[in-house]
């Protein structure tokens, strides 16, 4: 399984998450036409260790998600319930959240604030 499946899967079928963000997860690019909160996962790294004759041993990726919201409580309300999502996935370790904003691009006046999870995750 993939990294981005699994950062989908582990997010889609989180209760919490979905309770706030119901369908609204996507890799990479959010649609301005979306409602708030959202989240947007990418995956900008993977490391692929292999052995002496080059069969992948392990693979390690770093996640971003992204949780959009109109507000910032909103923002780390949802990255709060991310972070917990991850900590239920053994293969994941280091944890940090980043914050901060951005103009409206979707015709409204209203800042979009963005906290970021990255994670690294470890897979087979």
């Amino acid at each position: 399984m993939s990294f981005a499946t699994t950062t989908y899967s582990l997010l889609a079928n989180n209760g919490a998450v979905a309770a706030i963000v119901g369908s609204r997860i996507s890799p990479y690019a959010r649609n301005p036409e979306d409602a708030f909160p959202a989240i947007v996962f990418q995956i900008p790294m993977e490391e692929i260790e292999s052995d002496s004759v080059g069969r992948d041993l392990m693979r390690i990726a770093t996640i971003e998600i992204t949780c959009l919201a109109r507000t910032h409580v909103q923002a780390d309300l949802l990255a709060e319930k991310v972070v917990l999502a991850i900590v239920g996935k053994t293969a994941a370790r280091s944890l940090s959240i980043g914050r901060d904003f951005g103009d409206p691009y979707d015709g409204s006046n209203e800042l979009v604030y963005r906290s970021t999870v990255t994670a690294t995750f470890a897979g087979g």
